[in-house]
């Protein structure tokens, strides 16, 4: 087996100990011969993972023993197809890095190994996701109301199917959980790009909530989604308000609330 002073010299190892990324140096028969500092201590942090007891434990071994599709995948790319390579890959669950293979030549040009260089962006990784569930969060507000059993969704900005299966993922739990009898769709500041596609994620998100026990009621439709609803030909048995105060009386009403001042009261 070729090792890594056969490929390296001495000058290029001090080299790449000084990187702060795990570089991983094979040979052509596609065995590690030589990581760097960085690289053992990945390697340390993931050692029950890969059942080694050492990171020295890897020297000698063929890459494919760390990747199942190695045959069908890696080979090819460490046989100088789409050199220098460069992709992200998530392990166990656990590590995501950002990784670049390149080929190592001598002076006449000629291949005699790899370089794998390994980023870890596992911390990176969580703060983006931790960040986008917050965004998803924000951006499907589900908002209580005075009335206990009743809740206000305000529609803000653009919605792509995405975002309407969040939004009815959500509502969905909450109405289940709560006990919700009224859901109150505030359309106000909804921003349409495409009318048709909206007009049937409206109806299928109101019987959604229809079916575990929840009255849709809608507020504040803009004028191009009416006028999409009338080309459409589409009806809805849904009660319809202006403002989100009419609909607040209306269901103040049907829970035999009354709305009086307090001077009466106090009379």
């Amino acid at each position: 087996m070729t090792t890594g002073k056969a490929l390296l010299s001495e000058e290029t190892i001090q080299t790449l100990n000084c990187i702060h990324a795990g570089i991983f140096v094979a040979n052509l028969q596609h065995e590690l011969v030589w990581i760097n500092d960085v690289a053992r201590t990945i390697l340390n942090d993931m050692k029950e993972d890969i059942h080694i007891t050492s990171p020295d434990d890897v020297i000698g071994k063929h890459l494919s023993e760390f990747h199942s599709n190695f045959a069908h995948k890696q080979r090819n790319i460490l046989e100088g197809i789409n050199m220098p390579y460069s992709s992200k890959i998530s392990l166990w669950g656990k590590y995501t890095a950002e990784i670049s293979i390149s080929t190592l030549q001598n002076l006449q040009k000629e291949t005699t190994g790899y370089l794998l260089v390994w980023n870890d962006v596992t911390v990176k990784e969580e703060v983006i996701k931790k960040n986008q569930l917050l965004l998803e969060e924000l951006s499907t507000p589900i908002m209580p109301t005075i009335i206990d059993d009743a809740l206000l969704v305000p529609l803000i900005g653009s919605y792509d199917q995405t975002r309407f299966d969040a939004l009815q993922k959500k509502l969905l739990n909450a109405c289940v959980q709560g006990g919700i009898d009224f859901i109150v769709f505030d359309f106000s500041s909804m921003k349409i790009i495409d009318n048709d596609q909206l007009v049937m994620q409206i109806e299928m998100l109101s019987e959604a909530v229809a079916l575990v026990g929840a009255e849709p009621v809608y507020v504040a439709f803009p004028k191009d989604m009416v006028k999409q609803f009338v080309a459409n030909g589409v009806r809805t048995n849904k009660k319809v308000f202006r403002t989100y105060k009419v609909a607040l009386e209306y269901l103040m009403k049907q829970k035999g609330y009354d709305i009086v001042k307090n001077d009466q009261i106090n009379k």
